[in-house]
């Protein structure tokens, strides 16, 4: 669950519509989607660009080389027909990587630095595909989770839930049982709760959090097709804590239909 920003849902805006909107129409509106889209996956970026390169102020370099290239409409063709949206970051940002490399070896080159390469092309240290691939895994399904953490979080403080509360109550306190939950829960936020009925805001909280990490991925997809989304959840290893929530969805729910084709920036049907 992790960051305490409750960040309002309306200000959490259509991932690809961001993008269309920062490279074209009026320069204010470019300019306040480009802020958008950077402030929405700065965090995902450094963490990932910090496991490439193993330095963390390098990282925050190439962070910053990031946001020039994206600034002077490196990402403008970007569009969903091209790729997932976080395949095309990971491209962009892979290739930062091996720039830096590439600078790095060139400088020992001239200082003078044996190199088992010397003569040829600066050499640059072997990514491995597959590791590269579950490194980004890793840190995009943190961003996807902080995304729907942070929404969690602002429906408790909107509709006066207990959700964000219960969930995080409930993971910093492994090993309780479901009375000794209710009386601590129950002490921390002064109203008594019996084990039956903390037991049911968790399993209503998990429900919601469910929901929202589908909308988060219909989000970043840009599409309400349950298909889409399942193939999504799978790769992302949130299949099995949303298979309730996605029956739903198959199953025409049309509040969670909706609400999922609104977050992807579509019309429900």
């Amino acid at each position: 669950m992790g960051s305490k920003n409750t960040s309002r849902l309306s200000g959490i805006q259509t991932c690809w519509a961001i993008v269309y909107d920062a490279h074209q129409g009026d320069e204010a509106v470019v300019i306040s989607a480009r802020e958008r889209l950077l402030l929405r996956y700065y965090r995902s970026i450094r963490r990932y660009l910090v496991a490439l390169v193993h330095d963390p102020e390098v990282a925050e370099d190439l962070t910053h080389d990031f946001v020039i290239r994206f600034l002077r409409g490196d990402l403008k063709n970007a569009c969903p027909a091209r790729g997932r949206f976080r395949d095309l970051l990971k491209k962009m940002l892979r290739n930062l990587a091996i720039d830096y490399w590439r600078r790095k070896q060139t400088e020992k080159k001239k200082r003078g630095a044996a190199l088992a390469t010397s003569g040829v092309e600066p050499s640059v240290p072997p990514f491995d595909g597959d590791a590269d691939d579950q490194t980004f895994l890793r840190t995009w399904r943190k961003e996807i989770t902080a995304q729907a953490s942070r929404a969690l979080a602002y429906i408790d403080e909107r509709l006066g839930r207990r959700y964000h509360a219960a969930l995080n109550f409930k993971l910093t306190h492994p090993g309780k049982s479901s009375a000794e939950l209710a009386s601590l829960f129950g002490a921390q936020v002064g109203k008594p709760f019996t084990a039956t009925a903390f037991r049911q805001l968790l399993r209503r909280a998990r429900e919601r959090f469910a929901d929202l990490l589908i909308t988060e991925v219909a989000r970043s997809l840009r599409t309400a097709d349950p298909d889409k989304i399942e193939k999504e959840l799978i790769e992302l290893s949130f299949h099995s804590f949303c298979r309730h929530s996605l029956l739903r969805l198959r199953r025409s729910n049309f509040l969670l239909r909706r609400q999922i084709a609104s977050a992807a920036g579509l019309r429900s049907k």
